[in-house]
């Protein structure tokens, strides 16, 4: 079995509590999913987080729902917690969300270690559509956490206006030196 890796992080520009108390709330997961998966909490709310909790929710990432089981493998508030999918989509999937207290507010590192069923045919499948929908994901999640956390929007647009303008610099500092 061939487990792929997966790792963001986000800078959330606010206190690490208020950030993982955000995250460490599972009823808070409908909203980071993008709603074309149609998410669904099945667990009743409110659900305790804590080492040993089982969360039980469906997706529907292709033409029919499918039931996903995760138990919270971790729990260290407000540092980190980790999930382990006891029943889903995935061979393995094991999630550790990771938060560490910046002078600018909280990283938030996400690391998925996950494998696919069905040998060559899930090889083929990660390669054709899985990792990139994995990362549409988490591309939505980004931007909605940009909305929940405006300050984060704003520093996030900042650090991407300053990485366009840096390239623009380069390339018109490297003609003027060829000229």
């Amino acid at each position: 079995m061939k487990l792929n890796t997966l790792k963001r992080q986000q800078l959330i520009r606010q206190p690490l509590e208020e950030t993982f108390s955000f995250f460490s709330h599972p009823e808070n997961l409908a909203m980071l999913t993008p709603a074309s998966l149609e998410f669904q909490m099945l667990t009743p709310a409110p659900i305790e987080m804590k080492e040993g909790a089982v969360i039980d929710y469906t997706v529907r990432p292709f033409i029919f729902p499918l039931r996903w089981t995760t138990f919270i493998t971790d729990f260290k508030p407000p540092h980190r917690f980790a999930d382990l999918q006891l029943r889903g989509p995935y061979a393995y999937w094991h999630h550790a969300h990771t938060f560490t207290e910046t002078d600018d507010g909280t990283m938030m590192t996400d690391e998925i270690h996950y494998a696919l069923p069905f040998g060559l045919l899930g090889k083929i499948a990660h390669a054709l559509f899985v990792r990139r929908q994995l990362d549409m994901i988490f591309d939505f999640r980004k931007a909605t956490l940009e909305t929940v956390f405006p300050d984060t929007a704003a520093s996030t647009h900042i650090a991407v206006a300053a990485r366009s303008t840096n390239r623009r610099t380069i390339r018109t500092s490297r003609r003027k030196r060829t000229s």
